[in-house]
């Protein structure tokens, strides 16, 4: 806003400063050659009368052109502004997730749509609020604990917050952010929160499937062993260590279960390898006669 304000008297002084100039040009100038031109001082005072109305003529020509200009590229810039702030509170309006604006004491400044559901409160109860007035005090306090954390970073921050909202109790992934005016200077923090609570639950509801199914295949009389798409190996039941003699720190992927359970077979293939890049390169030594091959 002072940086605004600063660009705006540096454009009025710049046309005051042109008109003066040019307006001092003028009268210097035309008040030298008529004195150089012309002696008589009764034709001078008409001149000057004269000189005068072109003077205003054409300073008045200037200045309209200035302001003209000056007020062209006001306007140019306030339609841009407009058109971002209308592009930004589309964005805001229409997504699901909670966007807000606080400022250095944590009163919302901006809150979308999805703020007040939350809250269960209208747009005009939210704005000027803090959080202390809007949830539960140990919800609040953590809120603002991160809030100041974020306020005192260079950039932005991830917290899952669990709140007490208008739906129940629900989990947010908040990405938090310092907002910084045309100085650099903090002024407040922005933040995004999405509610991820469906999403942790079913992350615990396959954690827990997956734990059941180690249990199952614990219970099985053969050994069972799986590994993911990369070839790592997450699980080996008890009765695969039994009869293999591998734990899961022994065989982390495939190819460490592969060269341990095959070591012979893969030292056969490797002797194998090697003695038959020896015999190929005897077959083709220099000076080699077809009638001395093995095949010939």
């Amino acid at each position: 806003m002072e940086s605004s304000k600063d660009a705006h008297h540096l454009s009025v002084l710049r046309i005051v400063f042109i008109y003066a100039f040019v307006g001092g040009l003028w009268i210097y100038l035309s008040d030298t050659l008529l004195g150089y031109v012309i002696r008589d001082p009764a034709i001078m005072t008409r001149i000057a009368v004269f000189k005068g109305l072109v003077f205003i003529c054409l300073t008045a020509t200037l200045l309209y052109y200035l302001i003209s200009r000056y007020t062209r590229k006001l306007s140019t810039s306030e339609a841009e502004l407009v058109r971002q702030k209308s592009l930004l509170s589309c964005v805001v309006r229409g997504t699901p997730d909670a966007v807000f604006v606080k400022d250095l004491d944590g009163r919302y400044l901006l809150a979308n749509f999805a703020v007040c559901t939350a809250v269960g409160k209208t747009l005009d109860a939210v704005i000027g609020q803090d959080d202390a007035g809007l949830f539960l005090p140990h919800e609040a306090s953590t809120i603002m604990a991160h809030d100041r954390t974020v306020m005192a970073q260079d950039g932005p921050l991830n917290f899952e917050e669990c709140l007490s909202v208008h739906g129940g109790q629900r989990t947010y992934l908040s990405t938090k952010g310092p907002v910084l005016d045309q100085r650099g200077k903090v002024i407040g923090m922005f933040g995004i929160s999405r509610d991820i609570t469906e999403i942790n639950k079913a992350q615990q509801e396959l954690q827990e499937s997956e734990e059941d199914l180690k249990l199952l295949m614990d219970l099985m009389p053969v050994g069972v062993a799986w590994s993911n798409s990369s070839g790592q190996i997450e699980f080996v039941n008890g009765n695969f260590v039994e009869r293999f003699g591998y734990a899961l720190t022994d065989i982390p992927t495939v190819e460490d279960w592969f060269l341990q359970a095959y070591f012979y077979l893969v030292t056969l293939v490797k002797r194998l390898t090697c003695c038959f890049a020896v015999h190929k390169q005897n077959l083709y030594l220099p000076g080699a006669v077809d009638a001395e091959l093995p095949f010939a």
